[in-house]
């Protein structure tokens, strides 16, 4: 079986992918939403909000000391 991340044959320890690398960057792509789960429903609370989800880039966050 082929990693569904780079093609390269799978491990028994990180199956279905070949190692943590290609595991971690899956996880990636669900934080991220480019893998989402299709809905016909809306939240009715608008768009989800949380502090790890930034609205802007990092660098221009302000820091608090």
């Amino acid at each position: 079986m082929a990693c569904p991340i780079c093609g390269h044959a799978t491990t028994e320890e990180y199956a279905p992918f070949c190692n943590a690398r290609c595991q971690l960057i899956d996880l990636g792509h669900w934080i991220d939403g480019t893998y989402r789960l299709p809905s016909d429903e809306e939240n009715p609370d608008g768009p989800v909000s949380h502090p790890l989800f930034l609205d802007k880039p990092l660098e221009e966050q302000p820091i608090d000391d």
